[in-house]
């Protein structure tokens, strides 16, 4: 049998985003905050979105414009918890559609506490959108703090850096802009060539 067909939208980002934000009722002054990843609090405590759940009706009140997403694994019982946060939550979302999630929003937050790399923290530099996650795994790799997004320090840092972005537009425009370059970085050719200059030191030692 044929493999089964991955749809294509062949869309510009500007219609996606326009569509999205419309299909959510999120205005043009809307702030919209994204996380992608395992939702639920207690089987992944690590993934952080317990925090997120404490820090959303927090903030509701000092900045109204600002609106929450999370996209990811998850069963009913996890979207009753984001709505009851004043989530909007996407649960089993098509990997296709992502395109148009990372357009339609204006930030990317993750409370983790691990991560091997964070694939998502890439692709929303990709698409142009600042990035917050905590100083820790992969994440001073994959995010140039200060530059493309911010790297917290720890619990009240990762707030304070959180009401920075709401704030201020330039500065989210200005991380944007180079997290794209940032992400671009990120490439197979690069890795391939990076392994090859590890396996040529290595060899090198092994020679002495």
């Amino acid at each position: 049998s044929k493999p089964k067909e991955v749809p294509v939208d062949r869309r510009s980002n500007d219609e996606l985003r326009a569509e999205f934000r419309r299909l959510h009722g999120f205005t043009d002054s809307d702030i919209v905050a994204l996380y992608v990843g395992r939702i639920n609090p207690v089987d992944q405590p690590y993934k952080g979105t317990g925090e997120l759940f404490a820090l959303a009706p927090k903030l509701k009140d000092e900045f109204p414009q600002l609106k929450w997403i999370m996209v990811g694994l998850g069963t009913e019982k996890d979207g009753d918890l984001c709505r009851k946060a004043g989530i909007i939550p996407l649960l089993n979302y098509p990997d296709w559609r992502m395109r148009q999630v990372f357009v339609g929003c204006d930030l990317y937050i993750s409370a983790s506490k691990w991560e091997g790399f964070n694939l998502p923290v890439l692709e929303s530099q990709y698409f142009g959108k600042p990035v917050l996650v905590y100083r820790l795994a992969a994440h001073p790799e994959v995010v140039d703090d200060g530059n493309t997004g911010f790297l917290a320090k720890n619990k009240k840092d990762f707030e304070n850096r959180l009401k920075q972005l709401i704030a201020d537009e330039s500065l989210r425009d200005s991380l944007g802009e180079s997290g794209t370059e940032w992400a671009k970085r990120f490439n197979w050719k690069s890795c391939a060539e990076n392994f090859e200059k590890l396996f040529e030191t290595v060899l090198e030692r092994k020679k002495r």
